[in-house]
């Protein structure tokens, strides 16, 4: 039995009625901590011989619970354990004692004054004492909250359990077990209903706390030289960030993806410890490009979301991740396939922008998770969704250079830059049978959609059709563009150059509408009307025309467009063979 885990609870919920009881538990002095309060006689010199007699008269009475609680300690010699068991059962009323109910509350405070002598104190037991204050901060006004039987107080005893698992007795690690001590309040009490008293979802907190200490434990060691204690430093903000997040993000999988509490213990570990060694990596990699700029966005609580998308991505498919190092990699490939579009490692944005486009890269891939995130296109050697989001970037954004940051092109904001990257991959999740049932489109899909970002951008620049870039009009076009296939012949020489021509010849058929008002414009970005135009200038061996530096003709095309947008502005109803009517008449 691990007494420690249970004392600090006890600690915590008895600090947490004398607090609202106006009563100071601990008073601060350059010395120790000490309790206030005078603790009952029972808990004087003579506590451990009192606990061994205890426990040696319980072998008798009832060995089943001797065996449970107390044969470990016993037979080690180990008198503190015992002590603390001891106290437990007065906690649990398992013990006849004198003491009012107020006092034996009191066990777990006891405890951890006791703690504070002992030599061979656990890294949880030194710091016992500041845990009870946080939680108090924390609880204080959160009345029943943090109660043994309450789902609140058996989360966070999963995560006092697996945090006692830190058998560090360096003291100075110490305050890394406040902070993953405070990441797991922190994620408790801002998703209470997340968190549940069934026993698989507070294995799984355990899992995730545990594979988070394991993995800060083993980067510790591994410290040293001059630099050691910066390393340590951010070791502990980030793993206290990292660790909030994974609690949250993945007990939100879990209600999202109810079968994941299916999955073996091992593969639990490997999903969640996969997700946080791999956000660890990418924000203490100072090799990598833009680690500060994710640094920044952590620190402000910017990366909860991105975690969250990463843990719902591999809980949709837990079948397809074996082992941690799978997760790993296939986080870091997404998050950092993003993070360094150009060579030479000069990467493109802030780190607030490239988490926000992981985040819709995994929420759009979620879903058909093997084609689009996990296999790679052979030449580029990235995930399509990953390679089409940096495509799109390349054609809509200055790279930065020796002198000058990135920047983007034409007038172009942040939230138009998201705007064009999420139609993109919302146009391959709604439609993902274009790439499923051919797996050759996957490389038409990353050539074209990059193009019809240029040509939509370069339509909508500071003119009169800059409300065309927005997501809800955007994603109709990509589709459209993907599942007609019309472009499918423009795929090998896709660049600025032939975007500009193409753009030149858009602009001209919008223009023209516009003449005669802009009520009902946006019809001609919709879906179905250009999935059918484009099958009909397909069908019609038209659309080369609408290049004009390349062939004679554009004008009569265009004509012949603007004639057909405005018959379905008026409500007409045309089929593909009623458009190639139109533009082969005559």
């Amino acid at each position: 039995m691990s007494a420690t885990a249970d004392l600090v609870l006890f600690g915590i919920e008895a600090a947490l009625k004398l607090a609202r009881t106006g009563r100071d538990i601990y008073v601060d002095d350059s010395q120790q901590r000490t309790v206030v309060l005078p603790l009952p006689p029972g808990f004087g010199a003579d506590l451990p011989a009192k606990a061994k007699a205890y426990a040696l008269g319980l072998s008798e009475a009832n060995r089943p619970l001797f065996k449970r609680d107390f044969a470990q300690a016993i037979g080690q010699n180990d008198m503190d354990q015992v002590r603390d068991v001891y106290l437990v059962h007065i906690r649990r009323g398992l013990i006849q004692t004198d003491f009012r109910t107020a006092e034996a509350e009191l066990a777990g405070l006891a405890a951890i004054r006791q703690w504070d002598k002992s030599p061979g104190a656990s890294p949880l037991q030194r710091v016992g004492g500041a845990l009870v204050e946080i939680a108090v901060d924390y609880y204080l006004h959160v009345p029943g909250a943090i109660r043994e039987d309450s789902r609140g107080g058996k989360t966070l005893k999963a995560v006092l359990t697996s945090l006692d698992d830190f058998d560090f007795q360096n003291a100075r690690f110490d305050s890394i077990v406040v902070a993953l001590f405070t990441a797991g309040l922190e994620a408790i009490s801002a998703n209470p209903d997340l968190f549940t008293d069934e026993e698989d979802a507070n294995g799984l907190v355990a899992t995730i706390v545990t594979g988070i200490v394991t993995d800060v434990k083993t980067r510790l060691a591994g410290l040293s030289g001059p630099d050691a204690l910066d390393a340590e430093d951010r070791l502990r903000q980030f793993s206290q960030i990292v660790l909030r997040g994974v609690l949250s993000g993945a007990t939100r999988s879990v209600v999202d993806n109810p079968t994941t509490l299916g999955v073996d213990e091992a593969g639990k570990k490997a999903l969640v410890k996969g997700v946080g060694n791999a956000f660890l990596d990418l924000l203490l990699d100072d090799d990598l490009p833009l680690a500060d700029g994710l640094r920044r966005v952590a620190s402000t609580g910017g990366l909860d979301k991105l975690m969250k998308a990463g843990l719902r991505a591999v809980a949709a498919h837990p079948g397809l991740f074996k082992t941690e190092k799978a997760v790993q990699k296939f986080i870091g490939d997404v998050v950092g396939g993003l993070l360094a579009v150009y060579p030479e490692d000069r990467s493109l944005f802030d780190g607030e922008l490239v988490a926000d486009l992981a985040y819709l890269v995994l929420e759009n891939g979620r879903r058909n998770l093997g084609p689009l995130l996990l296999r790679k296109l052979p030449a580029e050697k990235t995930a399509l969704l990953t390679h089409v989001v940096g495509e799109v970037l390349k054609v809509i954004v200055k790279p930065p250079t020796e002198t000058a940051s990135a920047a983007f092109k034409l007038d172009l904001s942040r939230e138009d830059v998201l705007a064009v990257a999420k139609g993109t991959l919302d146009a391959i999740a709604l439609h993902p049978e274009w790439v499923l049932d051919r797996p050759s489109n996957r490389k038409l899909a990353a050539a074209l959609l990059p193009f019809t970002a240029d040509v939509l951008v370069q339509v909508g620049k500071g003119g009169p059709f800059r409300e065309l870039i927005r997501e809800d009009r955007l994603q109709g076009v990509f589709a459209a563009v993907l599942t007609s296939g019309a472009l499918a012949d423009f795929a090998e020489q896709a660049n600025a150059e032939l975007a500009g021509q193409m753009a030149t010849s858009v602009a001209k058929v919008l223009s023209k509408l516009a003449a005669d008002g802009r009520a009902g414009l946006d019809l001609a970005l919709g879906y179905d009307q250009v999935h059918d135009l484009l099958l009909a200038l397909k069908g019609s061996g038209l659309l080369p025309k609408l290049l004009p530096n390349q062939q004679a003709g554009a004008k009569e095309v265009i004509d012949r467009i603007v004639t057909i947008v405005a018959a379905e502005r008026r409500g007409e109803v045309l089929t593909v063979s009623a458009m190639k009517s139109r533009l082969t008449a005559g």
